[in-house]
């Protein structure tokens, strides 16, 4: 491997978060929350970018191995997660650094990576309205929200579960192609990481969405507006999940 390769690989590892070239990334979308929804979209896209500008080199087997990792790591991170957005931060961080499984096992291209990003950018709507009326996204704070707020209880179910790669999600698809090329330890590695995407996702969700709602909180729901464009980007995170489905084919 030359170095202008591993400088690429280091710049990739940035942009497609990977442990520890992840806690730049870490840092900026858990601090500042105004940026988070850019940071969600800019940071892959111009990871991938960058690669297929480079010609697309063949990536060294320990790149895949540093990706796997680092999807574990995070996806463990965010067991202990108590509030959505620091579980939103963690997933991301787990999600795009399977991506080095996918360059390396799979063909993907531009169309693809933005239908990663679509979930993770409704994730953020939906964290920017339960952060606006309820100035916080901690457990404790919104439990009780699926009585309360119908509408975006909704949205941050269905964000949460398309960005956790559930049928018919874009990476659904493309992990299942990508599974039948990797040795049985790689393949073991990404179904224990799906299974603790699915663990933390369902279990902070049942703690938001259960129980009763606090007296002494003001419970508002989402405006059409922002419900519209929330619908438009879960249904079309779910519609390229079919688009990929000829890769099954």
């Amino acid at each position: 491997m030359d170095v202008a390769t591993l400088i690429l690989i280091l710049l990739m590892g940035v942009l497609f978060p990977t442990f520890p070239l992840s806690l730049p990334a870490s840092f900026l979308l858990q601090r500042f929350r105004k940026l988070r929804g850019l940071l969600f979209i800019a940071l892959p896209i111009a990871g991938f970018i960058l690669y297929a500008g480079a010609g697309k080199p063949l990536l060294p087997g320990w790149a895949l191995a540093l990706g796997l990792f680092s999807s574990a790591l995070y996806a463990l991170k965010s067991l202990s997660a108590g509030s959505l957005s620091r579980w939103a931060v963690y997933h991301y961080v787990s999600v795009f650094s399977l991506i080095w499984v996918f360059l390396s096992r799979a063909e993907i291209n531009l169309v693809f990576v933005v239908g990663m990003v679509l979930p993770f950018t409704a994730l953020n709507l939906v964290l920017n309205s339960l952060e606006s009326v309820f100035g916080s996204t901690h457990r404790s704070v919104l439990r009780g929200v699926g009585s309360a707020s119908p509408i975006l209880c909704l949205f941050t179910a269905l964000s949460m579960l398309t960005s956790i790669a559930m049928p018919t999600a874009p990476v659904f698809f493309k992990a299942v192609t990508a599974s039948l090329l990797l040795s049985p330890y790689e393949f073991v590695a990404l179904a224990v990481i799906w299974f603790l995407w699915g663990w933390s996702g369902v279990r902070l969700l049942a703690q938001v969405i259960t129980g009763e709602p606090k007296e002494n909180l003001f419970y508002e729901d989402v405006d059409r507006r922002t419900a519209l464009l929330m619908a438009v980007l879960s249904v079309a995170s779910l519609m390229l999940g079919f688009a990929f489905l000829e890769v099954l084919l």
